[in-house]
């Protein structure tokens, strides 16, 4: 992570726990995790969520629901809303999705865990 950036250190914590538990969980199923929004730009807040993108090779229910599961309980016992996102690597290589405002935002400010 950009150590440029400043948050608080539960944020940084939860953020890395999140981080080291899926690429446990998911291993060669993972494409990429990317910390992007409020808290990749440095501007968190304690009302804010922190937003990570989730990319597979394969979105399958089960994988989709252990994300979110690690999200949630990384989340709570922090006390901290990790709001993710879990796309797979064929969402992100559409051509029109490569033209959403979002997209370009991840690009720009996204951070890769």
């Amino acid at each position: 992570m950009d150590k440029n950036i400043t948050m608080p250190a539960q944020v940084a914590e939860a953020i890395q726990e999140f981080s080291d538990r899926v690429k446990s969980q998911l291993q060669d199923n993972l494409i990429e995790i990317r910390l992007y929004g409020s808290t990749a730009r440095g501007m968190y807040t304690p009302d804010s969520d922190i937003d990570i993108l989730v990319v597979v090779k394969d979105k399958s229910n089960k994988v989709w629901h252990a994300i979110h599961d690690i999200a949630f309980d990384v989340g709570f016992e922090r006390d901290l809303l990790l709001s993710v996102i879990v796309d797979s690597e064929e969402e992100q290589r559409y051509p029109l999705f490569q033209e959403t405002l979002f997209y370009k935002n991840l690009q720009k400010e996204g951070i890769v865990l």
